[in-house]
């Protein structure tokens, strides 16, 4: 990185080996926690990967929203009280974080690229994107970008390589070339 060139580079890059390691919420597995943001000592947001290989329940967690992404293996369906829903690769799932469900794998393990937030203070979205980011992005509050193939360059001196999440001031995302990436685009707007 040439200090010259990047002096103004505010933006906050995550290299996926340096995520934090937790075990799941309810103990039957882990996560890697990529971001959070934390206020009056209540999640805002988080992001994170969770490993799951095998079938079970996931953590409840009160009064917030998930949307899950699996982004390698094949998929997996989430049976709760009333209803099931579907996981399938690359494809962002909206549901209750507040509700019981239990993960039950299609063809072995996956993992899943997941955001947690509280929907009274945070509107949030998850995009697939490929070559370009997503018209509104501008007008969001927060925009996390998470490599799932090629490279993010972020002003010419810093980058983000496969697996790694980049977290942005709208202003910020001007400095992105994503023309080599398939990225997930997250999108975080407080009420």
């Amino acid at each position: 990185m040439h200090k010259k060139d990047c002096r103004n580079l505010v933006p906050t890059l995550f290299e996926k080996k340096r995520y934090t390691v937790m075990p799941w919420k309810n103990g039957h597995g882990i996560t890697r926690e990529i971001a959070s943001e934390v206020e009056n000592a209540s999640m805002l947001w988080r992001l994170s990967l969770a490993d799951v290989q095998c079938d079970g329940p996931f953590s409840v967690f009160p009064d917030t929203e998930r949307l899950l992404t699996v982004v390698s293996g094949k998929g997996m369906d989430l049976h709760g009280p009333d209803t099931t829903f579907a996981a399938r690769p690359l494809a962002p799932l909206r549901f209750p974080g507040d509700i019981p469900v239990d993960g039950i794998c299609l063809d072995g393990p996956v993992q899943n690229f997941n955001l947690i937030f509280d929907p009274r203070r945070i509107e949030a979205d998850v995009s697939l994107m490929d070559g370009q980011l997503h018209d509104s992005a501008t007008h969001e509050s927060r925009v996390a970008l998470h490599v799932l193939s090629g490279g993010i360059s972020v002003a010419g001196c810093a980058g983000l390589n496969l697996g790694d999440t980049g977290l942005f001031n709208p202003e910020e995302l001007a400095l992105c070339d994503v023309s080599a990436a398939q990225f997930l685009q997250v999108s975080l707007r407080r009420i």
